[in-house]
């Protein structure tokens, strides 16, 4: 299985790319990502995860708190998303 947040990773330390260029790149990742997990998963499990999914309020809808402009943004040494010792 490939290692998308190490691609995620790659994207977000590109400089030559514009923040709608990551943005696009990332989508393209995820999609491939998904797309891949959904190969390894019986229907049944993808129908559970689904399920779970609506009940979360649904997917793509946006991450909160992180920045529109910045698609890096909590994400790497920037701003990482783990918490430091």
């Amino acid at each position: 299985m490939r290692n998308a947040r190490g691609e995620v990773a790659s994207v977000c330390s590109d400089t030559t790319l514009s923040p709608q260029e990551k943005q696009q790149k990332i989508r393209q990742v995820n999609i491939e990502a998904h797309q891949q997990a959904a190969g390894l998963l019986s229907t049944e499990q993808q129908q559970a995860i689904k399920a779970c999914q609506q009940q979360m309020g649904g997917v793509g809808k946006g991450r909160s708190g992180v920045s529109q402009s910045d698609p890096c943004a909590g994400f790497g040494e920037a701003g990482s998303s783990s918490p430091k010792p």
